[in-house]
């Protein structure tokens, strides 16, 4: 469990997941790359503001294994502190 939340990991299966494809010139596939970062986005936009609504300093979200890293990068560039399992041996 602590490798697959590894960052390096997770930086890995995000690349692999949303660029496996990026040499091919496929309008399906650049909307489905498109979509994956949308849909990340927007999961750590609700986290933001479930954050913000709790009075509590801080929060802890199990959220699926595939979205980790772009969900963990998006947080972070709006200032959140996040640790993974991995982080927190």
């Amino acid at each position: 469990m602590s490798f697959v939340n590894s960052t390096q990991w997770l930086q890995a299966s995000d690349y692999g997941q949303a660029h496996f494809l990026d040499y091919v010139n496929l309008s399906a596939y650049s909307d489905y790359t498109r979509v994956w970062y949308y849909r990340n986005e927007s999961t750590a936009e609700r986290i933001i503001q479930a954050a913000k609504a709790s009075t509590a300093e801080k929060m802890v979200v199990f959220y699926g294994y595939m979205p980790i890293s772009p969900v963990k990068k998006y947080l972070e560039e709006r200032g959140y502190k996040v640790r993974l399992i991995g982080d927190l041996e």
